[in-house]
């Protein structure tokens, strides 16, 4: 019995100081509500994806947008090079091109700032992505085809007598080679 009374003093506490709550006052006595909040700005990268790695050894394709943003601004990390891109509006599609082919990873970092011309510690919102090198995301595809062929039934039962058949390890790792081997070169020994 005492639990639901607690409970309807509570509700009752409660709604008494809604009308508090709702309408803050500052120090000089001006309303203060939500409706006059500035939304706080955010970002989000479309492409490339945490998965994903250069268009090629010499370009990577950045798309990203916002809300509540006047002004993007990219900021690529590729080893001790920083690439950076700024374009105003809420949303942003750049093609960063390089002179050598890329070999390794990157940092991509995507800031969104409400003003165009943002003073300094204006807010703005921030997303940062790994681009995976050329090699680790032919590690993960190929990793990822293995395990999609793993699962299917189809090689559940696959012959494995013969050097032909496509049960034999060395021709399941041809395999994965031959799948992606068009969209990869060597660089170097």
């Amino acid at each position: 019995m005492r639990m639901p009374l607690r409970r309807m003093i509570a509700a009752a506490m409660a709604l008494a100081m809604l009308p508090v709550c709702a309408s803050l006052a500052t120090e000089d006595d001006t309303d203060v509500s939500l409706a006059s909040a500035t939304p706080s700005p955010y970002v989000y990268i479309v492409s490339p994806s945490g998965h994903e790695s250069y268009d090629g050894a010499d370009r990577l394709t950045v798309r990203a947008g916002g809300g509540h943003v006047s002004l993007i601004t990219l900021e690529l990390r590729i080893g001790d090079q920083t690439y950076t891109y700024q374009e105003a509006g809420d949303s942003v599609e750049h093609v960063f091109t390089f002179d050598t082919p890329q070999t390794q990873g990157a940092t991509l970092i995507v800031r969104g700032y409400a003003d165009v011309e943002p003073a300094p510690g204006a807010p703005y919102a921030q997303q940062t992505i790994t681009v995976l090198s050329p090699k680790a995301e032919l590690i993960e595809k190929m990793i990822a085809l293995a395990y999609a062929n793993s699962t299917d039934s189809r090689y559940r039962f696959a012959p494995a007598q013969k050097s032909t058949d496509i049960g034999i390890c060395k021709n399941f790792v041809m395999r994965l080679f031959d799948t992606y081997s068009g969209g990869y070169r060597m660089l170097a020994y």
